[in-house]
């Protein structure tokens, strides 16, 4: 039976609020429908139901749903509980959304093989699926970013359609449709080009001209950006009556940095991200999130230095310096460089430009610059939800890579984007990552010694790359003094740094801590002497509320928003184990004489 979200929400041939009747169960069914196959957790799910202010009850509320949801016969034999969530289990052709997605991304590879013959017929009978605005009926935080994001990949797809009807020669049968998308979607930069190549070519060369002026005139007024290489090659092709050839392409950018030597592990992270890389479909997305130092940027860059090939049209580095210590990017300046290095350099804004609007022109920009292109985006140590969602842009072919500290739940949810916690080494990889970093002679010397150094690593990698870089150089039997110095508690944190290099474990942890407020502050800093947090385990809220002698809500909230932050971790529902260097970190930190500086999102953003 097949679920479609290509128009009104229907099971089957019925409409689903027939079946369901509640419009919250419906929702609830759509978002775990636009993530089948994927665990969902239950704080997604919470933001994607009830946005920034759920209810008390909201799990259980969630209990109850699903409950519901699974009397319903289809659903009940394909919905299952995880530990943190639910999981809707579906073959890929129940889902109109899905096979719609499929459709486009054959027609891709069969376009690119040759078939272009074939290629049409995959594009209209994906673009045949649409019965009118996606997930109409469905009311929720979700449902209309994830219906702007759809109507945009139907425009793509039609896009694509056109480049493949111009190419068999049906440039008469697409004035029309392309006459009315350019009207309904003035800035898509793809579909003027198309429009005015189909009608050079059915002999209307001024009409053809004036589509690209009026294009120009818009880029100009409403984003300070000139039309694109391919845009103004045909413009001079109509002018000077020269048979159209293939595109101008534009600069190729190659910005991902170096991968790090003696990389290690992380092999179920690295799979994520290859099969990221082959579900172009709508503008893949994946958040990489951990705790500081456990090598995100790391692992990124390593799978992108492989993956460059897959993404010929360029591959985009920008560092969003989210925990540096400067002021993070502000993703007008950020939207900048990426269009800078895709060859689209924006005008700055005029004098008076609302900021909003320029940003939302400099993100229109964006898609404009990237539709049928293949090309990979690392956004590095974001800040917040509210600093990334502009910069994603969302169309078919392109990846994006986000690592941050914080989990950035909103865009998961207004985004679809695919969650990869990034965890500390087990105790084999970290010590072939501590040999990598000494030198495996040295940690051959002194096995017993460099497990122990390994092991009072805690698995993080920037501690591990430390200790051996403070081992580079030393005579023999200097694994063991090391592990004894770093024993002692107090010494731990100070011996995990390049004094005079800037570079530390405890520095590292600061640019997390500092960006707390104070409620927060205060309840991470009491945490360290709390001896349960250290036992896999874990202290129930209740039990560190009453240690903390603080209301049990408020210590609720301050360990869900220091756990969205990898500060803690919630082992089990509502328990809570923490990493043993952060423990070490909060132990040591003393109570300010003033609150730490909230860093806040603009007003009206999500903050992930």
């Amino acid at each position: 039976m097949e679920f479609g979200l290509l128009g009104e929400f229907t099971i089957g041939d019925t409409p689903a609020a027939t079946v369901a009747e509640r419009p919250q169960r419906r929702a609830l069914l759509v978002y775990l429908l636009l993530r089948a196959n994927h665990s969902v957790g239950y704080p997604e799910l919470i933001d994607a139901l009830w946005g920034q202010r759920p209810p008390r009850t909201a799990r259980a509320q969630l209990h109850t749903m699903t409950s519901a949801l699974r009397r319903i016969p289809v659903v009940g034999a394909a919905l299952s509980t995880r530990d943190h969530g639910y999981q809707l289990d579906l073959p890929a052709d129940h889902v109109d959304v899905a096979r719609f997605r499929r459709l486009v991304i054959q027609a891709r590879s069969t376009a690119a093989e040759g078939d272009t013959q074939a290629a049409s017929q995959q594009l209209r009978a994906a673009l045949d699926l649409w019965r009118g605005p996606a997930l109409t009926g469905v009311h929720a935080p979700f449902a209309e970013h994830a219906r702007v994001r759809l109507a945009d990949e139907r425009v793509a797809a039609f896009e694509q359609l056109a480049v493949v009807e111009l190419a068999l020669g049906r440039h008469q049968q697409l004035i029309g449709p392309l006459t009315e998308l350019a009207r309904t979607c003035p800035e898509r930069e793809e579909i003027a080009r198309s429009l005015m190549e189909a009608l050079y070519r059915g002999g209307r060369s001024r009409e053809a001209l004036a589509v690209g002026a009026r294009l120009r005139r818009l880029l100009s007024r409403e984003y300070g950006l000139p039309p694109g290489p391919e845009l103004q090659a045909l413009e001079q092709q109509i002018r000077t009556s020269t048979p159209v050839g293939a595109p101008v392409s534009s600069r190729t950018p190659a910005q991902i940095p170096p991968a790090v030597r003696g990389f290690v592990g992380r092999d179920d992270e690295l799979r994520a991200l290859e099969k990221l890389r082959d579900n172009t479909h709508s503008g893949a997305i994946a958040i990489v999130a951990g705790p500081a130092g456990v090598g995100k940027t790391a692992l990124v860059i390593q799978w992108a230095q492989t993956a460059r090939e897959h993404f010929p049209d360029g591959q985009v580095y920008v560092r969003l310096r989210g925990h540096a210590d400067t002021a993070a990017t502000e993703p007008a300046v950020a939207l900048r460089r990426m269009l800078s290095a895709l060859g689209r350099p924006p005008a700055a804004a005029a004098p008076g430009t609302d900021p909003a609007e320029h940003l939302e022109a400099l993100s229109a920009a964006l898609r404009s610059a990237t539709a049928q292109r293949r090309v990979l985006f690392v956004l590095d140590d974001a800040a917040s939800a509210a600093q990334v969602l502009p910069l994603l842009p969302g169309v078919p072919g392109c990846v994006t890579v986000v690592t941050s500290r914080i989990r950035l739940r909103a865009v998961l949810v207004y985004t679809g984007a695919v969650p990869i916690d990034v965890e500390p080494l087990p105790e084999t990889d970290a010590l072939r990552l501590l040999g990598r970093a000494a030198g495996t002679h040295r940690v051959g010397q002194e096995p017993q010694a460099a497990t122990e150094l390994a092991r009072l690593c805690a698995g993080l990698p920037l501690a591990l790359r430390i200790a051996g870089a403070r081992l580079i150089g030393r005579p023999r039997g200097a694994v063991g003094e090391l592990a004894r110095e770093l024993s002692d508690a107090d010494r731990r944190l100070p011996g995990l740094t390049l004094h005079g290099e800037q570079v530390g474990l405890a520095r590292a942890f600061e640019q997390s801590y500092r960006r707390l407020t104070a409620e927060q502050a205060g309840v991470f800093r009491d945490l360290g002497p709390i001896a349960e947090l250290a036992g896999e385990a874990g202290a129930a809220t209740e039990h560190i509320a009453e240690r903390l002698a603080r209301p049990p809500d408020r210590v609720r909230a301050a360990l869900r928003s220091l756990a969205a932050r990898h500060l803690v971790i919630e082992c089990r529902p509502d328990r809570y184990t923490m990493h043993e260097l952060l423990r070490l970190y909060a132990r040591q930190q003393p109570a300010p004489a003033e609150p730490p500086v909230v860093s806040a999102a603009r007003p009206g953003r999500p903050t992930g």
